[in-house]
């Protein structure tokens, strides 16, 4: 996905969505998913929910399991909520 492609979904995403309704990811564990996760948590207010889910680190090798585990990135699914509209300034800038 590229970032227009990002931007654009997420456009349409936040159209759509209204306060309070919920986002599901699965695959979560992936470094693109794991992005999207993260933008949502730093520049937009969502809430994640615990649904009861274990976490899994599992990965091909034991080295890229502790690297998951390092970033946080587990799967397989995780649930958001939409708490506000909020968004953050035209000129507001951080790294996700």
């Amino acid at each position: 996905m590229s970032k227009g492609e990002f931007i654009a979904q997420s456009t349409t995403i936040r159209a759509i969505l209204w306060e309070g309704g919920l986002l599901a990811f699965d695959d979560t564990g992936w470094r693109s998913v794991f992005k999207v996760i993260r933008f949502l948590s730093t520049h937009r207010k969502y809430v994640e929910l615990d649904v009861g889910l274990k976490a899994s680190y599992q990965s091909r090798s034991w080295v890229f399991s502790l690297i998951k585990r390092i970033q946080g990135r587990w799967g397989p699914t995780r649930f958001f909520q939409k708490i506000s509209n909020w968004q953050p300034a035209f000129n507001f800038y951080a790294n996700f």
